[in-house]
């Protein structure tokens, strides 16, 4: 008896070792940590989180990276104080499994920013305020808990609370509020007006850039430019990365002023933007770009 046991214990060594490159193939490959900007918000603020996932291997992995979360292997796990997980009300992709097409070496890593209002944000649910144009979300007030798992690597965990706004920002979402209330399709410089005067008035207020967007793409001379394929985007997103250049929207800012450029010409921009801009996400962003540039070269 003691022999079939022994013979068992084996073989079950013998099974374990085998499978274990597969059940563990994962743990340990990535290191992935979060950071966001600060610990409370108000309703309808954006909230960055930025991502940075590092190839923690002594080999080069090919991966999807930081792109569309909660579609595949990179998951925002987002929970309320009681433990409840946030319903992710984001775009939903049909998403090919494959092993991606960017190439991280050891050591190297990929970074992303992404506004948890764009994938956890809500029109429905009462906040009490009037309902606002589309591009203002909310998570309900309260305290949250939130960690990124790439894959089978669970980032640290973050805790933050959303409140009330008080002050000036609530002074500037009652101005959003009116400017939401007399929006009409065929009639938008009016709420274009009302944007454009909180920007004047409250330029460091947490709903700025969006109002500042909304001041200029929806003024009516703006939207007959683009109806007649006249609007120029490249100089709108350069005057947006001037004025916001620790935004999370700047990495597409930068892809939009880049698009169609050859390589000496992107790198040219990139350097400019790390030169002028340290220390934000623009900067990180146009590194991160630059980099991939020249590693590209030098493989040719």
């Amino acid at each position: 008896m003691k022999n079939i046991i022994k013979v068992s214990f084996i073989y079950t060594l013998i099974f374990i070792t085998i499978l274990s490159p597969n059940i563990f193939s994962n743990e340990n490959k990535w290191k992935v940590e979060i950071e966001l900007d600060k610990q409370t918000y108000v309703l309808y603020e954006p909230i960055w989180l930025d991502v940075n996932l590092y190839n923690r291997t002594s080999e080069t992995l090919r991966t999807q990276g930081l792109s569309d979360p909660n579609q595949s292997q990179f998951i925002i796990e987002f929970k309320d104080s009681i433990g409840g997980t946030v319903e992710y009300t984001g775009p939903q992709y049909l998403m090919v499994a494959d092993s991606g097409k960017l190439f991280l070496e050891p050591g190297e890593n990929d970074y992303g920013s992404f506004d948890l209002l764009d994938f956890f944000g809500s029109f429905e649910e009462k906040s009490g305020y009037s309902v606002l144009v589309t591009r203002f979300h909310f998570i309900p007030k309260g305290a949250y808990t939130i960690r990124v798992l790439f894959e089978d690597n669970f980032s640290n965990e973050l805790t933050f609370n959303i409140e009330e706004p008080f002050g000036e920002e609530k002074q500037a979402l009652e101005l959003i509020e009116e400017a939401s209330k007399i929006w009409t399709s065929n009639n938008t410089d009016t709420s274009a007006q009302i944007f454009q005067e909180i920007v004047d008035k409250f330029p460091n207020s947490v709903f700025v850039e969006k109002c500042y967007y909304l001041s200029r793409f929806y003024l009516q001379k703006n939207r007959d430019k683009r109806k007649q394929g006249l609007f120029d985007y490249r100089t709108f997103y350069i005057e947006f990365l001037e004025n916001y250049p620790n935004s999370g929207n700047s990495k597409s800012w930068l892809l939009s002023i880049t698009r169609d450029l050859d390589d000496d010409q992107k790198l040219k921009i990139f350097n400019k933007y790390i030169e002028d801009y340290p220390n934000t996400r623009c900067s990180k962003f146009a590194k991160q770009m630059k980099e991939r540039i020249l590693k590209k070269k030098d493989g040719e």
